[in-house]
């Protein structure tokens, strides 16, 4: 691959990856604004899903067009679309770490008192519950969730860019190996 394709796939992932992020950022926002908190409902999980398939999608399919003449296989689709995936995340994580420090200053308050409620509705001993909360405390820091929604993110886009891999590649009938270098 010459320099001109591997900058040019490269501006791809990144102009992906912003959108994946930026689309993401504005549903939770209009979630937080509409003060609906369809964050833990079925609908915003589908819209998260199609978000994350869409702009892999577009993506692994721009890419292949401009930089594979037409063709690609299942290992560089698997590879674009987590190295869009993976930028949409880490600017996710960032701005998640914004929103819970300075848009929305309870809102892992309200995280832990909601985990609590639960349990005492499960009902769990007060032993449970103190020892749970402890630990839950301890990381639901704006860091650490930060941290770990990144990487929760991360993992289930990878799930779906394995799927999406499977139709997305267009193997080259005239080669006989793709290398991974392509």
């Amino acid at each position: 691959m010459d320099q001109n394709a591997a900058n040019s796939k490269g501006q791809l992932i990144a102009k992906f990856g912003l959108i994946n992020a930026l689309l993401l950022i504005a549903l939770n926002l209009l979630g937080y604004i509409t003060n609906t908190q369809i964050s833990f409902s079925l609908l915003y999980k589908i819209l998260v899903f199609a978000i994350v398939i869409g702009t892999s999608y577009f993506g692994i399919i721009a890419c292949r067009k401009e930089n594979h003449e037409g063709f690609l296989t299942y290992g560089q689709g698997v590879g674009i679309g987590f190295l869009i995936n993976a930028l949409g995340c880490f600017i996710l994580s960032f701005y998640t770490y914004i929103f819970v420090v300075f848009i929305d200053p309870d809102f892992l308050a309200n995280i832990i008192m909601q985990a609590k409620k639960m349990m005492i509705e499960r009902g769990d001993s007060e032993e449970l519950i103190s020892t749970s909360m402890e630990w839950v405390k301890k990381f639901t820091t704006p860091f650490y969730f930060s941290l770990f929604a990144g990487i929760g993110n991360l993992f289930s886009s990878l799930i779906g860019v394995l799927l999406l891999a499977i139709f997305t590649r267009k193997e080259d009938p005239n080669s006989h190996y793709n290398s991974l270098n392509n």
